[in-house]
Order: C-alpha cells, then structure tokens, then sequence
C-alpha cells in the first residue's frame, strides 16, 4: 500500500507541478502582451508629446516671426526710398541688413518665397489685384509682388500678396459698349 500511496502522491505532485507550470506560463503570456501594449503605448506617447511640442515651439514663433516679417517689411520700404536717390551708400547699407536679415531666418528654416514669374499659387499667395489681359495664357500669371510671403519647413507663415493678371475677352458692340464674356 505504501508504494500505492508514493505513486498517488508522486501522481498528485507532478499534477500539482504540471498545473502551476501552465499557470506561471500564462501569468508570463500576459505580462508579455502587458509589457508589449505599454512599450507601444509609450512610444505612441512619445510621438504625441514630440509632435505637440514641435506644434508649441513653432505656434510661439510664429507671433514672433509675423514681427519679424513686418520690420522686413518696413526694411524694403526704406530700401525703396533710395531707389532714385543719389545716396547709394546708405541703399546699400540697408540691402546689406536685408539679407542679413534673410540669412538668420534662413538658418531657422525660414525661406522667403521666390518672386521669379510664375502662376498663382493660392495656397501660398494672396490676390490683392488684377490687371486684364487679353492674351489667354497669361491668365493667373504673377505680374507684381507687393509683400513677400515666408515659410517654414513647406510650411506658409505668410502668404505672399500678389498681383495678378486676369483673362477678359472684349467685345466691341455696335452701340459702343464693352461686354465681357
């Protein structure tokens, strides 16, 4: 009876093992899974917090870089005044600010928009007039630049203010009278 009762036991015992094993096995599954869903949630966070931060940073520049952007205005402005004036010392000394002043938002990633011809672009510019043409094809064509537009990272901190040309086909009318089509 006594070996019965050592393999009974030996019996229950390996049971009892076995049981626990698969019980510590799933207790390591669910701290795995657990540890995995934090890691994820974390980095998850991380890029949240990397991206709102960056949001923060740029929202504070952005009051700062709009002053920024009206001294540069103000600059163009007394450049402007010596264009026919016979003191070119003092026009190209504040030509010299200006692209001083250029180079410094440059290194922040602030870029001036170009001013070469082109089309309107109208998330990046902003029609203040127009000016008719007759000739199709240049509709929309950037004739003239009043204030120049800025951004950051592709990103518009200032739209470009522009003039445009506008396509307006005349006809002469027997009394007279122009209509546009």
């Amino acid at each position: 009876m006594e070996k019965d009762q050592v393999q009974v036991d030996l019996g229950t015992l390996m049971a009892n093992v076995t049981g626990r094993l698969v019980a510590l096995e799933d207790l390591f599954r669910e701290k795995i899974l657990y540890d995995e869903n934090k890691e994820n949630l974390l980095d998850k966070l991380y890029q949240d917090l990397q991206a709102n931060r960056l949001d923060v940073v740029e929202s504070n520049f952005r009051s700062l870089y709009k002053e920024l952007f009206l001294l540069y205005d103000n600059l163009q402005r007394e450049i402007a005044k010596f264009s026919n004036s016979e003191d070119q010392t003092a026009k190209n000394s504040l030509e010299f600010i200006a692209r001083e002043f250029l180079e410094i938002l440059a290194r922040r990633d602030v870029e001036i928009m170009p001013r070469e011809e082109y089309f309107c672009d109208r998330q990046k510019q902003k029609v203040i007039n127009t000016v008719a043409t007759s000739i199709p094809l240049e509709d929309g064509k950037v004739m003239e630049v009043l204030q120049d537009g800025f951004t950051h990272r592709d990103r518009v901190l200032r739209v470009q203010s522009i003039v445009i040309k506008k396509y307006e086909s005349q006809e002469v009318l027997e009394d007279g009278n122009t209509s546009r089509d």
